[in-house]
C-alpha cells in the first residue's frame, strides 16, 4: 500500500498491510492504536514488494529504531551481529512493548538446517 493508502502495482515498494478474520482486533489489555489498525487493516510497518507470482518479499521496515528507556537501538545492528554467528541463516529484531522501558528489542532467529544451536 502506498503512503496515500492506494494499492500499488506489482513490483513497487509499499507498506505491507493485512486484513482478515485471523488478524488481531487489538492489543491484549490495551486499546488498539490508530497507528497500527486503520479502517480494518493491520499496518505491519514492513516495506514489501509483490512479485509477478503474487509473493511478497520484505525489503525494509518503516520504523528502524527501538527506543528503550531513552536509548536508541537500531535493529539492523543487532541483526548484523546475529547473522555473523555460525549457523544463523536469518534474523529479525523488533521492538516489543515494555511497561517500564517503553520498548525492548526482541529477536527472531532461524538456524541453518545442520546447525546445533550451540
Amino acid at each position: 500500500m502506498g503512503s496515500d493508502g492506494a494499492i500499488l502495482p506489482r513490483g513497487e515498494r509499499g507498506e505491507v498491510v493485512v486484513q482478515g478474520p485471523n488478524v488481531m482486533r487489538g492489543y491484549l489489555g490495551r486499546p488498539a492504536t490508530a497507528e497500527t489498525l486503520r479502517d480494518g487493516w493491520l499496518h505491519t510497518g514492513d516495506i514489501g514488494v509483490l512479485d509477478e507470482d503474487g509473493y511478497v518479499r520484505i525489503v525494509d521496515r518503516i520504523k528502524d529504531m527501538i527506543i528503550r528507556g531513552g536509548e536508541n537501538i537500531y535493529p539492523k545492528e543487532i541483526e548484523t551481529v546475529l547473522l555473523s554467528r555460525e549457523g544463523v541463516c536469518e534474523a529479525a529484531v523488533i521492538g516489543r512493548p515494555d511497561e517500564r522501558l517503553g520498548e525492548v528489542p526482541f529477536a527472531y532467529v532461524a538456524l541453518e538446517p545442520d546447525a546445533t544451536g550451540a
